[in-house]
């Protein structure tokens, strides 16, 4: 299994399959990352966007009951994702690489212990978001494109899981996000050999 990241780690020849953070084999699948970190962002300039216009329509009809309770579902949908950072490779900030760098090893290395049993023999893709708090702390899992096999995509989401807590955020990273969530693909490779990370 190899979750996909572009400009991390690099790919060499080992002795068993494992877990790991290797750049550019799906290019798929970085090109869907990418683009559901662009729509992201879209969205929230978007809502921005919408928030601004519903404000000045309430302000030429203050008392009109639909467009106060449309203006607060969106400040609801701004205020959910307010301090929320999506990063996906390729990462151009060394700090944000490098923190993703040892949250990869952490994952790879709980998943040498965890290696799905419903993905060997198999090869499979899928795209998973990692939501993690500046505390370090786990706050979810998303599977974005599932592998099609929900024993696999459990296992996956367990495996984040079970690698938590990850290292608290630096100080920049602090003063620019509350959460962060890290999106990239996972391959299942039934002939490829990986690097087994030093745990």
């Amino acid at each position: 299994m190899a979750w996909v990241i572009a400009s991390l780690l690099a790919c060499n020849v080992c002795a068993q399959p494992v877990a790991t953070l290797a750049p550019g084999s799906l290019g798929i699948v970085d090109t869907q990352v990418d683009s559901l970190s662009k729509a992201r962002a879209q969205v929230q300039k978007l809502l921005r966007e919408q928030e601004r216009l519903l404000k000045g329509i309430l302000a030429m009809s203050p008392n009109d009951p639909k467009l106060r309770k449309q203006l607060e579902q969106v400040q609801g949908e701004i205020a959910r994702d307010d301090g929320r950072g999506y990063l996906a490779p390729p990462m151009h900030d060394p700090e944000f690489a490098a923190y993703y760098e040892r949250l990869a090893v952490r994952v790879e290395c709980a998943a040498l212990k965890n290696y799905p049993a419903a993905a060997k023999g198999k090869n499979l893709t899928m795209v998973v978001t990692v939501s993690v708090l500046a505390n370090g702390r786990l706050e979810k899992t998303k599977i974005e494109r599932t592998s099609g096999i929900p024993e696999v995509d459990a296992a996956v989401q367990s495996l984040a899981y079970a690698a938590a807590p990850f290292e608290n955020f630096t100080p920049e990273m602090k003063n620019r996000f509350r959460v962060i969530d890290f999106t990239a693909g996972w391959k299942f490779s039934k002939d490829e050999k990986v690097p087994s990370p030093k745990c």
